[in-house]
């Protein structure tokens, strides 16, 4: 086990949690308290990928800039405080909404293999890359997403599309 003084925290920028092991950097190869991520007030990159997860606590990472959570027992991710995320990938969980209403500098999304039914991205304007697939989702209104260059759909309920705004559109 690796013991991280309250004063090292801040020096945190980046963890990965993956299913056999927690590392974070610089130098930490694991940390065995979930609930520590929410004392990292510089943490600006997480992956977490582990299904010994059912819960996560966010709210005080506010310099979040990227965001996966996949394979995990979470149910629901509160990104309400995230302000700065710009890349968020949600796969392989239980999770069936997702508010991305104060994430307005989201560049990249990526939702797949989840619950979620609906998607509101009008006020996710600077998004670049959206994926979707496997989700319950029916309906999508990318009428706002202007800069949206690269968009996948699949596995989808969706019938109708209107992508007459998104002229920047390559894929």
């Amino acid at each position: 086990n690796v013991f991280v003084k309250k004063s090292q925290l801040d020096k945190i920028f980046d963890i990965s949690i993956n299913k056999y092991t927690i590392t974070a950097i610089p130098e930490l190869s694991l940390i065995n308290n979930i609930d520590l991520i929410g004392k990292l007030k510089n943490l600006q990159t997480l992956t977490l990928n582990t299904n010994n997860v059912s819960s996560l606590d966010l709210t005080n990472n506010v310099q979040l800039k990227e965001l996966t959570v996949s394979s995990t027992g979470i149910s629901s991710l509160d990104l309400t405080n995230n302000v700065q995320l710009k890349n968020l990938t949600v796969s392989g969980t239980s999770i069936s909404s997702l508010d991305l209403t104060n994430n307005a500098q989201l560049k990249e999304l990526t939702v797949s293999d989840t619950n979620i039914s609906s998607l509101n991205l009008i006020n996710n304007a600077q998004l670049k890359e959206i994926t979707i697939s496997d989700t319950n989702v029916s309906s999508l209104d990318l009428t706002k997403n202007t800069q949206l260059e690269e968009l996948y759909c699949s596995s989808m309920n969706i019938e109708t599309l209107d992508l007459t705004t998104n002229i920047k559109l390559k894929n």
